[in-house]
């Protein structure tokens, strides 16, 4: 009698769902029609960040949310937020960290097996917070060396590597945060560090200002290529040092990121009312670089406050790319003068950016606040993006995320109905098949939802032709469960049920 109304209860959830939808969390103010591949944007916090946010994925499905914050609503610097639906719901983390003031930079990083990290500045030295045991340790316990700036990172095998200004030094730890071995210097005087793991193995990308002059953004920008010959030590590889960028141009920005042997290198360039992003590239591990190309100019547009990183395996590896564009118009911002804009490339075609797209439908804003636009990666098809955007006269934390999730093949057979088929295999982990048919072109919708009607990945939002169509859905991002996908085309509506067994 149980199976029987379990049974019932499938067979009636799809019409219960889809006659109310809940597409995503509605928020108040102005929206806009966007690239449907990225969703609603989602309300993170109503408390507007201080300073830095930082984020960061776990190979478990936990996205966790640093930010700065001093709002009387708490009682902590920095408080973090966790997601454990790739951002579809957000929570205010138990614990947070009590230095109640503006913190330039916070920077969350996870070694392979899942340990996570925040690290942040504090006075003149380096915090790491470990969110595995709670514990809050100085990285320089003597307070020898001052530490204005830092960057970090992680390597395949547990190290963790931290890069200090204004003497350029690398602390390395092998034993998860324990401990810290000062590993000596690699610029007597530096600002502004900025590293970058390759996707596809250890090597790292080190970029930071040297010499130093005033104004320090008009400083040159150097590029080292370093590799970890075993844990904790780093040597430079035939790459070496090389001053990428000259001095005597003010360059606010810049950041790498790497994959299959192809580094990326953005930075801006201008003063306020000409700033424009570029980006030097090089398919060699960093021993050439190409001439810059212009990623995002636009007349009348300042373009600045952007993040990159890649996502992908092999042969499909990319680089994402996001960015603030601020009109500079009299008056408020509102959602066609200021906007978040994301493009990518892949490594096979570095240079050239495509995918150009809005996804804040909550227009981003300059501050000296410096609460930056985030990526983060969530492997493997989904990309996250968090910000400050204004709803009316507040200022909140927004999340959107982008799906790429499948791969449509066309099988080339007319069809006189419209159809949709069940996935094969079911249950199945992680990838399956769909076969769809449409006897006339139309805007395609195909979408797959979690059991409470929310949408969970966009497979397909685009005009297509007439014919039969198969698409390939890799549901690694989803959790075990039933599921549902819906297809809309021409006034044609069809649902069906499907099964993730991890």
């Amino acid at each position: 009698m149980e199976k029987n109304i379990l049974l019932i209860v499938l067979l009636l959830l799809p019409a219960i769902l889809f006659s109310q939808v809940v597409e995503d969390v509605k928020l108040s103010g102005p929206v806009n029609v966007l690239n449907p591949d990225w969703g609603t944007n989602i309300l993170i916090s109503n408390i507007t960040p201080y300073g830095a946010i930082s984020g960061v994925k776990t190979s478990s499905g936990t996205i966790w949310l640093a930010v700065n914050d001093t709002a009387l609503t708490t009682s902590s610097g920095i408080i973090l937020f966790k997601s454990t639906n790739n951002g579809l719901n957000w929570v205010l983390g138990s614990t947070g960290i009590g230095y109640r003031t503006w913190i330039k930079r916070i920077e969350m990083i996870k070694t392979p097996n899942d340990s996570v990290f925040c690290f942040f500045n504090f006075g003149n030295n380096v915090y790491v917070w470990n969110l595995n045991n709670n514990i809050v340790k100085n990285i320089d316990t003597n307070h020898t060396n001052l530490a204005y700036d830092f960057d970090v990172t992680s390597t395949s095998n547990n190290s963790m590597y931290l890069f200090t200004v204004p003497v350029l030094r690398y602390y390395s730890s092998t034993d998860y945060g324990v401990t810290w071995l000062d590993r000596g210097i690699i610029e007597s005087n530096a600002r502004n560090p900025s590293v970058a793991k390759s996707k596809t193995g250890d090597s790292l990308y080190l970029s930071y200002r040297a010499p130093v002059i005033t104004p320090v953004v008009n400083s040159s920008i150097k590029i080292a290529g370093l590799y970890e010959p075993y844990p904790g030590t780093l040597y430079q590889t035939s790459a070496g040092i090389q001053t990428l960028l000259p001095a005597g141009t003010n360059r606010g920005e810049f950041k790498p990121a790497s994959a299959n042997g192809v580094v990326w290198m953005f930075y801006t360039e201008g003063t306020t009312g000409n700033i424009n992003i570029y980006c030097m590239t090089s398919t060699n591990s960093g021993i050439n670089y190409s001439t810059p190309i212009n990623v995002a100019a636009n007349p009348n547009v300042d373009e600045y406050w952007f993040d990159v990183d890649t996502r992908g395996n092999g042969a499909s590896c990319y680089c994402d790319f996001i960015w603030y564009a601020d009109s500079l118009q009299s008056g408020p911002s509102t959602n066609y003068t200021d906007k978040l804009l994301y493009k990518y490339s892949s490594f096979s075609a570095p240079n050239y950016f495509t995918g150009l797209t809005q996804i804040s439908q909550y227009p981003p804003f300059w501050a000296n606040n410096l609460f930056i636009p985030i990526i983060i990666e969530i492997p493997t098809n989904i990309l996250g993006a968090a910000w400050v955007g204004l709803n009316g006269p507040n200022k909140q934390l927004f999340w959107n995320r982008s799906d790429f999730a499948s791969v449509i093949q066309e099988k080339g057979i007319k069809t006189e109905l419209y159809s949709l088929s069940q996935n094969y295999p079911n249950p199945f982990n992680p990838s399956t098949k769909i076969d769809f048919a449409i006897p006339k072109s139309g805007f395609v919708n195909l979408k797959v939802y979690d059991l409470l009607g929310r949408k969970v990945i966009v497979l397909i939002s685009k005009q297509m032709n007439a014919g039969s169509y198969t698409l390939d859905l890799d549901a690694s991002s989803l959790t075990s469960g039933v599921y549902f996908y819906k297809l809309e085309v021409n006034g044609f509506v069809d649902v069906k049920n499907m099964t993730v067994l991890k």
